[in-house]
């Protein structure tokens, strides 16, 4: 599923990157916002009927589901769907050509995920635990991506939130 949803992605990454080029302001930022908008209701899409039916989908896949295969399963998904968000933005500082330091520190933000990871497991956290960290951390790794492009490449916040944000949170 999530690779379906890159795959549209990638499609419009060379329009995205030209209209950035071409200093077409308004159709950069319409492309970007109808991008991620598109891609996460296209993955809601998918994600919403698996989760409500995962354990019956395993069930007929495996025959024997393993323990905490159902909610790995769905919070993959979950994981998936808040990951379609960070791909237009990607292509944005790819755009602008300033990949060093938002690499860097967008790694470093992920990399919260081993030590909090650790931490939750020695206090006795159950194994899905390490995923609802690592949603947390994506989440906080996309809104920190989403004001590091505005920043960069001059994207408005305020029409990303009213066109992307309040239509994925009203769905």
């Amino acid at each position: 599923i999530y690779s379906f949803v890159t795959n549209l992605q990638m499609a419009a990454n060379p329009q995205i990157i030209k209209a950035y080029g071409t200093n077409e302001k308004n159709r950069f930022e319409q492309l970007v916002f109808i991008i991620s908008k598109y891609s996460y209701l296209l993955m809601l899409l998918f994600t919403v009927p698996l989760c409500l039916n995962m354990e019956y989908v395993l069930q007929l896949w495996l025959v024997d589901v393993p323990d905490y295969t159902v909610s790995f399963a769905i919070l993959i998904l979950i994981f998936s769907l808040t990951d379609t968000l960070s791909g237009p933005l990607w292509i944005c500082v790819q755009a602008n050509g300033n990949v060093k330091n938002f690499s860097i520190i967008y790694s470093i933000i992920l990399l919260f995920n081993v030590p909090v990871t650790y931490f939750l497991y020695s206090l006795g956290y159950a194994p899905e635990w390490m995923l609802y960290a690592r949603i947390f951390i994506n989440i906080v790794g996309v809104v920190w991506e989403l004001f590091y492009v505005c920043h960069l490449v001059g994207l408005n916040l305020n029409m990303y939130i009213n066109q992307v944000v309040v239509p994925i949170v009203i769905i």
